[in-house]
């Protein structure tokens, strides 16, 4: 007799530089749901509890500081989630609107997987020796100003299967 091992995927929402706008916020966590981590990498200008009060209950969640936050929270964030390991930050530090390089320096020397940042409000996905980057874009529209952006990541058995950058009309 064959005995499968259950396998479950693990998904992510990203989002960022929403400068306190999140009007729409509750409706994308309805349409996305059930999902495992609430990822916000920066310029939120919203306090967690905020936030939370949008999440159900218990769930997950990770805020970073972004350059327009002067609230106490962290500048980064590493971790691992089912065997993926994940940095994330805002990446203004980084110098990411000059490119990825010293954001592909550093989560190189962290051993990351998996990337997650901000700060461009510009909505991309790349990957490079590896390492899998994810910029959710802006959720105020800011580069567009019919629609925002945000991101869903699926990981399963410590590989990044899936990560795709949405949007919601404004």
């Amino acid at each position: 007799m064959k005995i499968s091992r259950w396998r479950q995927l693990k998904k992510i929402l990203v989002i960022s530089d929403n400068h306190g706008y999140t009007h729409q916020l509750r409706e994308v966590i309805d349409r996305e749901m059930p999902f495992d981590l609430f990822l916000h990498c920066g310029d939120g200008e919203c306090s967690k509890s905020e936030y939370e009060r949008l999440l159900p209950p218990l769930m997950a969640s990770i805020y970073l500081k972004g350059n327009c936050d002067f609230l106490p929270l962290r500048q980064a964030a590493r971790f691992a989630l089912d065997g993926i390991e994940i940095f994330a930050v805002h990446g203004h530090k980084h110098a990411v609107k000059q490119g990825c390089s010293v954001l592909e320096y550093e989560a190189g020397k962290q051993g990351a997987q998996l990337v997650c940042y901000g700060h461009t409000h510009r909505a991309e996905i790349h990957e490079t020796d590896g390492m899998t980057f994810v910029n959710p874009g802006s959720f105020t529209g800011y580069h567009s100003p019919t629609r925002s952006t945000y991101a869903v990541v699926e990981i399963e058995d410590g590989q990044v299967l899936h990560a795709e950058i949405k949007h919601t009309e404004i």
